[in-house]
């Protein structure tokens, strides 16, 4: 950071305090000012100075919810829970503070009740594009775990059909509402590269690369779409540039001949009917047994 700009957000944030304005809203202001810029728990105390000026400012409460959830431990999280009680007590009806709440529930491990939270929130947003996410996430999570249990039942076939429907209707929807939201991509995918359409993840993929061009993980979706459709001159190609916008490390890993030879299968023969001239026996056996999205 410049000095120049690093003089001017100290002015900034000192502004309230030397003006003698010292009512909540400017020491909200200053605090959120040096959100960047300050360690958490310098954070934490200044947003504690905007409750010593007033006891029921809301926004304080969930802007320390999330720097306590950011902190990671279950003590913490713990004063998190408290701070969002206060904060939605104050104003029940707003949506940030009851994303917020959804997110701790879900540091939390408390996947179901996550899970009903953002149900609900859906009720009086159903366009709200991370609740939808969330809510597709889960049921994307339900179909997985339905689709790795050996079963035959009608009603085992009927939970997971339906738990694929809810997961592509609220991942589509989330698409909708925030066009620009890159997990809501992968995950719809994810979706429907494991429910056997990969022309559908090729369209999904293609709207997001229209976006994000350079982003290496769509790439490696559209590489295994193209590689389920059985297409491998454009899966290759969509590996290939997808390396070239991979850390060195990454590069080195998945590039790493030594670790591609530990594989024990021995490479597939290449077929000059089916697949391009340029067939790669090793690269393609590691693409064939190694998930390309190991890195993400």
């Amino acid at each position: 950071m410049s000095t120049l700009k690093y003089a001017f957000i100290c002015i900034l944030v000192l502004l309230p305090v030397r003006s003698g304005a010292t009512t909540a809203d400017s020491l909200y202001q200053a605090a959120v000012i040096q959100l960047e810029w300050v360690s958490v728990e310098r954070s934490l105390e200044a947003f504690r100075q905007v409750l010593k000026a007033d006891s029921r400012y809301a926004p304080a409460y969930h802007q320390m919810a999330r720097l306590y959830i950011r902190q990671g431990r279950p003590e913490t999280r713990q004063n998190a829970e408290r701070a969002l009680k206060k904060a939605l007590r104050l104003d029940p009806d707003n949506l940030d503070y009851q994303l917020t709440t959804g997110k701790l529930l879900w540091a939390q491990r408390y996947v179901s009740n996550a899970r009903a939270w953002y149900q609900r929130i859906l009720v009086q947003h159903p366009d709200c594009a991370e609740a939808n996410y969330w809510v597709g996430y889960t049921a994307l999570d339900g179909y997985l775990d339905a689709k790795r249990t050996v079963s035959n039942s009608n009603a085992h076939r009927h939970f997971a059909s339906e738990a694929l429907e809810r997961a592509t209707t609220h991942l589509t929807r989330s698409i909708v509402s925030d066009p620009g939201f890159r997990d809501a991509y992968y995950r719809l995918g994810l979706a429907y590269l494991e429910s056997d359409h990969p022309d559908s993840m090729v369209h999904v993929m293609e709207q997001f690369l229209w976006q994000y061009p350079a982003d290496k993980d769509g790439l490696l979706f559209s590489g295994l779409a193209y590689r389920a459709l059985g297409d491998w001159a454009k899966a290759d190609s969509c590996f290939a540039e997808a390396i070239q916008y991979m850390e060195p490390q990454e590069q080195q890993l998945i590039t790493s001949v030594a670790y591609i030879t530990e594989k024990p299968a021995p490479p597939p023969e290449p077929d000059p009917d089916v697949q391009p001239a340029a067939f790669d026996p090793a690269r393609e056996r590691f693409w064939r047994e190694q998930d390309p999205l190991f890195l993400t």
